[in-house]
């Protein structure tokens, strides 16, 4: 898949490493997400998952809120020049599915707070 340069995002989002844990047919990862919005999220994943498939999140944001929801991969790109060469990497898109609007508002407040404290 590549980037046409059309920028498609409906929720502004920011770069905020939290730690995260996908569960799906693959078991559970754990790892931290590159960015986030309202909308989803960005994690490199050393597995390959198809788009569409559909996942539970459990992710770990600040001052100890955990939001849990489903999700599903929108998009998948194989990094181009892995540091080791017997593994793959790629860069994954997940846009939440079901997530209450309480958890979707706190992301998004969580967000410009990110982007408040950059502009500083």
């Amino acid at each position: 898949m590549t980037w046409n340069g059309q920028e498609r995002r409906k929720y502004p989002r920011a770069n905020f490493a939290c730690k995260l844990h996908i569960l799906g047919a693959v078991g559970t990862l754990e790892l931290h997400t590159e960015d986030i919005s309202a909308g989803g999220l960005r994690v490199t994943l050393c597995r390959e998952m198809p788009a569409g498939t559909l996942v539970e999140l459990k992710i770990f944001l600040t001052a100890g809120k955990v939001v849990e929801c489903k999700g599903r991969i929108a998009w998948m790109v194989k990094a181009p020049d892995n540091v080791d060469r017997y593994s793959e990497i790629f860069t994954t898109g997940i846009e939440f599915d079901d997530i209450n609007d309480k958890d979707r508002q706190f992301i998004c407040d969580l967000v410009e707070q990110v982007e408040l404290t950059k502009a500083k």
